[in-house]
């Protein structure tokens, strides 16, 4: 009676084990869907369907700069063609709901895999560690699903629709490919994965983002794991077949590279993207905070911390299993980690490598020092009562789920109250669609309906937004594309915005008539947003909650100079109640930046007023009431 009592026991024990390891993971991919859903903030989104409308209407994509002012006629690359393709017919069908679907789709698919390729390691390295019983499953389960939530906080700054997130899920299939055909013991297969099916990644990776060369990199660095079987004693005896099939694979997938409408000319993007930019060097990565160190101390996110956890239990998985890690693990984890500390932007390319390598060298590690078995680590580092209720493996099997399921829940409610992102705002915000007035869409319809002469000055971040306002009618002083700005333009821009001197020489220089700025891009413009409000030649001529638009004094648009916002007499009072009005007709149930951006543009209006330090925010400057 008690052996059947027993056994009934481990098998219930099992069977709840196995459903909280599900429960686990179920908490882990809606996790992974919480981080998916925020709120268009990326204004990089709209010049790439821009770029996808010009393909479509033109039949054939650009050969010149088809969008900027101030570098027409440059030679232009855009290897992300095929991606802004796509992504112009699926916002025509279904408009930004249908793009958030395909980030979403997309994120979770290469989630679900690493899930499933890192599941897979580790129950291969317990099992040939001797560590593969049954009642570990849940255990190895749970332990994925954790992994994974911490792999998913590290990327989400780059959860936005962008061509980098097909990037991760190529990457992924490369390296997936790559294991397989080094473990088949078929040499047929080994050619077909090697020689066929990593080449046709490569073609499709080459046209859809400036990353695609990373695909190369991987196999030479197969290949270079390969060589080091050569220093075994005796060498195996398929060491020289599989080198000389990753040779071959090597050739044809840099021959791929070369299948895109720009051909060899495409092949100096990836390289300027991964070494020419990063790190901080040069004025694009001091610029731009996603070309930056994650370690420089600059803007410390939850996903810095997150990923150098990751890091962290990466290596220390690696050195326990240092006998039994494998050299291409070792090169691959080295190769992405150089990549992801040279700029924030690429700490996905290092998770989607980390977390198999993580779980299959941890299970290998946990399974050959026998730590669960012994010593119930990691219990043992938790609250007494907890490693007491967890002595047996049967009850951590229970125990382990649990905790992991109630961390993915209680994240994900911190993701969705917005709590996570107001820890160190990064423009990320909960919810679905466009945040009222976030973008200058009034403002840029402002300026095209009144056909204004001459060019617009505006703020890097609104250039991409602007282009595809505009549908091509009007050019952009500049936007989030690095490669059309590299020749002193980038500069340029940056000494207008701190230089009044150097403005007025950008607008001589390019015949500028209007200055549109964004208020949630006020404070960084400081200089040239009090010099415009001083009204030295500069008449503010149309505001909404979302931006300003000023006009050259001698422009011959007498209508428009004497019909501004403070024109006509209208007090502060009304001004004000307009534009609180107006945000309450279009509410943002986040947090209240939108008012927090008009506030700070107000207040650098504001203290442009000489001898008026207090003035209050709303007041036109009492000093030039033409120049208001």
């Amino acid at each position: 009676m008690r052996i059947d009592q027993g056994v009934n026991g481990k098998r219930a024990e099992g069977w709840a084990a196995g459903v909280l390891s599900v429960l686990a993971v179920g908490a882990a991919f809606l996790l992974v869907a919480a981080l998916c859903r925020t709120r268009m903030t990326d204004t990089d989104v709209w010049w790439h369907l821009a770029g996808g409308d010009w393909i479509r209407q033109h039949g054939g994509v650009p050969r010149q700069e088809p969008f900027s002012y101030t570098a027409p006629g440059r030679r232009y690359i855009e290897v992300h063609w095929l991606f802004q393709l796509g992504l112009s017919w699926l916002y025509g069908a279904g408009g930004l709901p249908a793009l958030s679907l395909l980030k979403t789709g997309l994120i979770l698919s290469l989630f679900a895999f690493l899930f499933a390729r890192g599941l897979r390691a580790a129950g291969g390295a317990a099992g040939v560690a001797g560590g593969a019983a049954r009642g570990s499953a849940a255990l190895r389960r749970s332990a994925a699903a954790g992994v994974l939530m911490l792999a998913a906080r590290a990327c989400q700054e780059r959860f936005t629709i962008r061509p980098e997130i097909v990037s991760w899920l190529l990457m992924g299939a490369v390296l997936s490919v790559l294991e397989t055909a080094l473990r088949t013991g078929s040499r047929r297969m080994r050619r077909i994965l090697l020689w066929a099916v990593l080449p046709a990644i490569q073609a499709l990776w080459a046209n859809v983002q400036v990353l695609f060369m990373i695909g190369p990199v991987l196999v030479a660095l197969a290949l270079v794991a390969e060589a080091l079987r050569f220093l075994r004693r005796p060498v195996p005896r398929d060491a020289p077949d599989r080198a000389v099939d990753l040779l071959v694979c090597l050739a044809l997938g840099t021959l791929a590279s070369l299948l895109n409408p720009y051909g060899a000319a495409a092949l100096r993007l990836p390289f300027e993207q991964l070494f020419g930019h990063l790190g901080g060097e040069s004025l694009v990565s001091r610029t731009i905070v996603e070309f930056r160190p994650p370690l420089s101390g600059h803007l410390v996110t939850p996903s810095i911390v997150a990923f150098v956890a990751l890091l962290a239990l990466t290596a220390l998985a690696l050195l326990l299993n240092a006998g039994g890690a494998r050299a291409l693990d070792l090169l691959v984890a080295g190769a992405t980690l150089y990549l992801a500390l040279k700029a924030r932007r690429n700490i996905p390319l290092f998770a989607v490598a980390a977390l198999p390598i993580l779980l299959r060298n941890g299970a290998a590690a946990v399974a050959a020092f026998g730590f669960l078995r012994r010593t119930g680590w990691p219990l043992r580092l938790t609250w007494g009562p907890l490693r007491e209720a967890g002595a047996g493996r049967a009850r951590r099997a229970v125990l382990v789920p649990a905790l992991v399921t109630g961390l993915g829940i209680v994240l994900t409610v911190d993701v969705a109250s917005n709590r996570f992102y107001l820890v160190q705002p990064t423009e990320r915000w909960w919810g679905e669609g466009e945040i009222p007035y976030y973008f200058p869409d009034e403002a840029a319809r402002f300026v095209d309906g009144a056909n204004l002469p001459g060019q617009v000055f505006h703020s890097l971040s609104a250039g991409g937004f602007l282009i595809h306002a505009w549908g091509g009618t009007r050019g952009v002083f500049i936007d989030g594309r690095n490669d059309p700005y590299l020749d002193g333009i980038l500069k340029t821009y940056l000494e207008a915005i701190a230089d009044p001197a150097a403005f007025e020489e950008a607008v001589r220089r390019y015949q500028i008539t209007a200055v549109l700025w964004p208020h949630n891009r006020a404070l960084e413009a400081r200089p040239l947003l009090a010099y415009l409000a001083r009204g030295q030649g500069w008449v503010l001529i149309h505001l909404d909650p979302g931006a300003s638009v000023y006009l050259r004094a001698d422009v011959p648009l007498p209508r428009l100079l004497g019909a501004g916002p403070f024109a006509g007499g209208r007090s502060r009072a009304e001004i004000y109640d307009d534009l609180a009005r107006r945000l309450e007709e279009k509410p943002f149930d986040g947090p209240p930046i939108r008012e927090i951006a008009l506030g700070q543009f107000f207040s650098v209006r504001c203290a442009a007023c000489p001898g008026a330090p207090r003035c209050c925010m709303i007041t036109p400057c009492r000093s030039n009431a033409r120049g208001a």
